[in-house]
């Protein structure tokens, strides 16, 4: 049973203290960090006020209109630029160096084809002269009568003996050898031969130092100019009898016709 104070009233149980309201919003700071996911990459786009993150968390890069303050690091373009230009400028050595290379693989075989045509000509002029050297020489000794060659085997003197106009054979066959060399026309024709003589040691002396590719086309065009030199030693120096004579006409002529059949299609 309770009892009364002295005024009649009954005590009262002391009340509890109001509760504190909840905020219904929260502080801008806790928005902030809610609106952020929690990772790394926002924690420095938080601390940089430069970069920003995307939904996935990516940093993005704010650029400001102070240049500046750009953080951008530009080293990687340099250096891509460096390389490209590099490239370029090897790529342009290796191509030029290609193209002086095959022009000059291109001079040597023109210079090659060139020296194999002038010999050519000129053998056909030494054969020429040879032929010429060889029926003064034989008719002179077996005293045959040639149109051809009675100008140069018989003397303008001594009575008439032949149907050409000529009288007697000369005796000695220098003579008549010496008259022929000294005939005009045979004598331009042997300038002729001495002047594709010299084009031909030209074009020779060019071929010198054959690139790899053309090691075995000079090797053949060698043998071609030998047995050339052979033909022009016998229409402009006559040597040794009629038979020596003769037989190394042949030869070099039958060796050059061979070996040209080997060097035209160079």
């Amino acid at each position: 049973m309770n009892e009364q104070n002295g005024f009649g009233f009954q005590p009262q149980q002391p009340q509890q203290p109001p509760r504190r309201p909840q905020p219904q919003f929260q502080p801008p700071y806790q928005q902030r960090q809610q609106n952020f996911p929690n990772n790394s990459a926002n924690r420095n786009a938080v601390n940089n006020p430069y970069m920003a993150s995307n939904n996935y968390g990516v940093n993005q890069v704010r650029y400001s209109a102070n240049p500046n303050t750009n953080t951008t690091n530009k080293k990687p373009n340099t250096v891509i630029i460096v390389s490209v230009v590099a490239f370029i400028l090897v790529f342009s050595i290796v191509v030029g160096s290609l193209g002086i290379h095959m022009n000059k693989l291109n001079e040597y075989h023109e210079t090659l084809q060139n020296a194999v045509s002038e010999m050519y000509s000129n053998a056909l002029l030494c054969e020429s002269a040879c032929v010429l050297i060889h029926d003064v020489w034989y008719n002179t000794i077996f005293e045959k009568d040639d149109i051809t060659t009675d100008k140069y085997t018989k003397s303008s003197g001594g009575h008439y003996k032949s149907w050409s106009g000529y009288s007697e054979f000369n005796e000695d066959f220098n003579v008549s050898l010496r008259a022929l060399f000294s005939d005009t026309s045979f004598k331009t024709k042997i300038s002729c031969i001495e002047t594709g003589d010299d084009t031909v040691t030209a074009y020779m002396s060019k071929l010198k130092d054959p690139p790899t590719k053309y090691a075995e086309q000079y090797k053949q065009v060698m043998q071609l100019y030998d047995y050339y030199s052979e033909l022009y030693q016998c229409a402009t120096n006559s040597s040794g009898t009629l038979t020596t004579y003769t037989e190394t006409y042949n030869e070099a002529d039958n060796n050059f016709a061979k070996q040209y059949k080997i060097c035209k299609d160079y």
